[in-house]
């Protein structure tokens, strides 16, 4: 059993990833999870994506792993952008169409959801 994972939110800028990444967190820490983030914003002239990274583990944890354990997108630029970070066995759950992606994806129309 693993003792931390690594989860990355990503979407376009004013897709609610800080406001997702804050809630998360103090939800996990307040259950008595160990969590550590950083954000990354791409050049918004060039069309990237930014993302948030959350290592949570039951133990302290002191620095992030590049390893992506689980990746929520928010945008369709964000598989590109962290393609070198999943691994076989990463989870993405997407706000989008993921059949072309051939990996373990579920579609979840989160931004929907957060409307209603």
């Amino acid at each position: 059993m693993k003792s931390d994972v690594t989860v990355v939110l990503g979407g376009e800028a004013g897709q609610g990833i800080q406001t997702i990444e804050f809630i998360l967190a103090r939800v996990l820490k307040r259950s008595g999870f160990h969590v550590l983030s950083t954000k990354e914003y791409m050049s918004r002239v060039r069309g990237g994506s930014n993302t948030t990274t959350l290592r949570v583990g039951s133990r302290p944890v002191r620095a992030l792993k590049k390893d992506i354990d689980l990746l929520v997108a928010l945008d369709p630029a964000v598989i590109d952008h962290v393609d070198g970070r999943l691994r076989e066995d990463s989870v993405i759950l997407a706000d989008f169409d993921v059949s072309r992606l051939g990996r373990k994806a579920l579609s979840v129309p989160i931004t929907a959801i957060a409307v209603d």
